[in-house]
This record gives structure tokens, sequence and C-alpha cells, in this order.
């Protein structure tokens, strides 16, 4: 599974395979997913040969140490993208088994804010997503790779203890040495519904995690068809009044952090029982999923208030 490379000898995406029938998912398959493995090469501050650009690391000094994992079993997976990135929301869950279109965008968003070839290609896959041109018996599952003052030359798919990992390939393990920036590489890989083991954890966490940034806190069905709408709720305050106004009688989910921007949504959906978190063009969005959406004659409305960490939702307006 080894990426392409730049002329710069930075890492690329690796090419798109063909695509297939379309293959609509079982409530099955969201058993598996990817966990994230923070790991590091310790180095000088200069680039690697064969590493992500490190300009797209964080400033400042910081000491990181690591080891190849080379534990557990590999899972057969072709990498759809391998480049460097940033989790926009490190302290949020997920990311979980990627399955549609809007997992997709999500996991754009929330690790490849910025355009780029990697980004050009997540987008492409959801477009064939959406269209109904997505490859048959099979999902996808992305993270973080490494962090450290360079990136790896590959990455591994490995079930770890029952964690499914991405695991970093070809480094050199350091000392703890201090960087200059750190550079943090992310991967989206293609695996077969088959090849995919049962019950497995994500770090601990479930398969069906979000994929994109924040938690949702409330996610009500509504009995009629109210405006689609988007808004910030700045406190404990306007979040009983969004829910009052939309008559949704649930425990409202208190004070809103420091850290954190809450958002209101009204959207639509289908036989939804969850929503994603989907940001891009400076905007974010909810978008009613679940294992289930889109099953069902007709549209239905959704009522969404979620949390969204400031350094995955600053300076971004909410939309519908």
């Amino acid at each position: 599974m080894t990426p392409s490379r730049t002329p710069t000898g930075h890492l690329a995406a690796a090419p798109r395979a063909s695509i297939g029938p379309r293959h609509r998912l079982r409530r099955a398959v969201v058993a598996a997913a990817v966990s994230l493995l923070a790991v590091a090469a310790g180095c000088s501050g200069d680039d690697a040969a064969g590493g992500p650009d490190p300009t797209t690391g964080e400033d400042g000094g910081g000491s990181v140490t690591t080891g190849a994992v080379d534990a557990g079993e590999v899972v057969p997976a072709r990498l759809v993208i391998f480049t460097a990135g940033t989790d926009a929301d490190p302290d949020g869950p997920g990311p979980g088994l990627i399955t549609d279109a809007v997992g997709v965008r999500a996991f754009r968003g929330r690790f490849l804010a910025d355009d780029g070839e990697g980004a050009e290609i997540l987008d492409d896959l959801a477009d064939d997503l959406e269209d109904g041109d997505g490859p048959g018996d099979t999902v996808y599952v992305g993270g973080m790779v490494s962090v450290g003052c360079a990136g790896p030359e590959d990455a591994e798919l490995r079930v770890i203890d029952g964690d499914l990992r991405f695991v970093p390939v070809g480094f050199d393990a350091g000392t703890g040495e201090e960087c200059d920036r750190t550079v943090t590489s992310v991967a989206l890989a293609a695996v077969a519904v088959g090849d995919l083991p049962g019950d497995v954890t994500i770090g601990g966490e479930p398969a069906d995690a979000p994929v994109g940034p924040g938690r949702i806190v409330v996610f009500e069905r509504l009995e009629r068809r109210l405006r689609r709408t988007a808004e910030e709720l700045r406190d404990a305050d306007a979040t009983v009044d969004f829910l009052e106004d939309h008559d949704v009688e649930v425990d409202p989910p208190g004070d809103v952090a420091p850290d954190v921007r809450r958002f209101g949504y009204v959207i639509d959906g289908c036989g939804a029982d969850t929503a994603e978190i989907v940001t891009g063009d400076g905007e974010i969005t909810a978008v009613a999923t679940g294992p289930s959406a889109g099953s069902c004659d007709g549209s239905e409305r959704y009522l969404v208030v979620a949390d969204v960490a400031v350094s995955a939702s600053g300076g971004l307006e909410p939309e519908v």
C-alpha cells in the first residue's frame, strides 16, 4: 500500500480503484472500524525524505517518541489517500466506519480541511458514492497514522488486541528529540466487508462512532414539517428556547463549554437515527444519517443539536 510521491518527495494520495456496482450496507457492517494510533519519529525539524509536508504541522517545539507496531494481524486494505493532514477535533469521538458519501465528506472536513490532491480524491469519492457508483462490498476506514517530526513511508491496517488500527510502516523510531514542527499523517483505506473482523473496537470506542467533528447531543424526529433552519445556540437558555420553539421535549444538554460552539438544525432525512457534522466552504452543516437512512418513502424532518469544538468550527457559519 505504498502511495505515489510528488517531485518534492512528499506523500501523495494513492490512486483510487475502479468503481463497481452500488451496494447497500447492512447494519451488521458497522461492527468494524478504525482507531487512531498517534505515533511519531524523533528527528530534527528538517523535512525527512518521503514524509508529509512539514509545513502542515504545528509551529513550535514538541517532544515525540514512537516505535512501529509489528503486533497483531494485517487487514487487507487499499490506501485511497495517505497524506499530511490534521484532526480538527482530536478530543472528539471517532472516526467510525465510513459507509457512504456523508461519511466521506465528514472525514474530509475534519482531517483535510485545506484543498489539495487528497481532498480532491475524497471529493470525487463522495460524488461517486452519492451517484450510486461506489465500489460494491467495500467500506472505508480513516484516521491519523502518525504525529511526529516526519511521516512514515507507508501505513497498514492491523487488528491488535481487538482494535483495528492504522500502523506506520518504514520510518526510524527516534528517542524523543525536540521537533521544530510536528507532522500529522492521515489515511483513508478501502476494505472489503468480508475482510473486516467482527466485534472490533475503535481505540476503545464503538465502530458506529461519528466520523466528523463534534457530538450530537440532541437528535429527534419532528412530528411536523417545520421550516429547515440552522443557527448558533450561544448558551443553555438559547438551547432551551430552540427546543421549545420546535416542540421537542427532551432534557436540554446544559451549558455550552468555553471551547465549544453549539449549533441547532432542522434538517431533511428519511429513516435516520443520527446525524453527521460536515464542514467545508466556510460552512458547518448537519446531515441525517444512520444504517437505515434512506429506507423510507418521502421525507422527514429532524431536529439536531450538536456541540463542536472551536478548533473544528471556528469561523464557520451554520447552514442547511
